[in-house]
């Protein structure tokens, strides 16, 4: 399902694909070759809240991130709702060859529910030696040293994908066109 999610057909740009311009993932995220994660419901469908602070009912899943580079990193998730979506720790330290475990938990709410082709992740990364708190770092003025955009995906219990025809499932297309 997972492969399906991050494939498109068209000419535009994928929701998981970097913007040009922007450098490529210098780290590996493990198990998540397609760049999706996929939240599935559980029996009975993602429980709705009404409380976006209360993460009773959350769908919460792992995301691996190595340092595959010689050189200590500062990583900073940022994400395209902050309501539905949490993720822990959302900045960070990675020591060359080291591996982090991130929480990344979805919650339904009464005003988001969960849509396909829309959210994402968006991992951003560069080297650093100093020893300020790594929220001080991520600045406005900041240039990353790498880029990696994680789509995400929403099943069904059965393992379809919610909202999708079985002929249309989910390309993750971008209008690229300017007016």
């Amino acid at each position: 399902m997972a492969s399906a999610a991050a494939s498109g057909g068209g000419g535009g740009r994928k929701l998981n694909e970097n913007k040009p311009g922007e450098p490529a993932f210098q780290m590996k995220v493990e198990n998540n070759e397609n760049s999706v994660l996929t939240f599935r419901a559980p029996q009975g469908g993602f429980p709705i809240s009404t409380n976006p602070n209360d993460q009773k009912g959350s769908v919460t899943l792992e995301l691996k991130i190595t340092n595959t580079t010689k050189q200590r990193q500062t990583y900073k998730v940022k994400c395209t709702n902050n309501e539905i979506f949490r993720v822990r720790p959302p900045i960070g330290f990675i020591k060359p060859d080291e591996t982090i475990v991130l929480k990344v938990s979805f919650l339904a709410t009464s005003k988001v529910q969960p849509e396909n082709n829309k959210h994402f992740f968006a991992i951003y990364h560069f080297k650093t030696d100093e020893n300020t708190p790594a929220r001080q770092l991520w600045t406005l003025n900041v240039k990353p040293e790498g880029v990696k955009r994680i789509l995400a995906a929403f099943e069904n219990p059965d393992g379809t994908l919610i909202g999708a025809a079985a002929d249309t499932q989910h390309t993750a297309e971008l209008n690229t066109n300017t007016k």
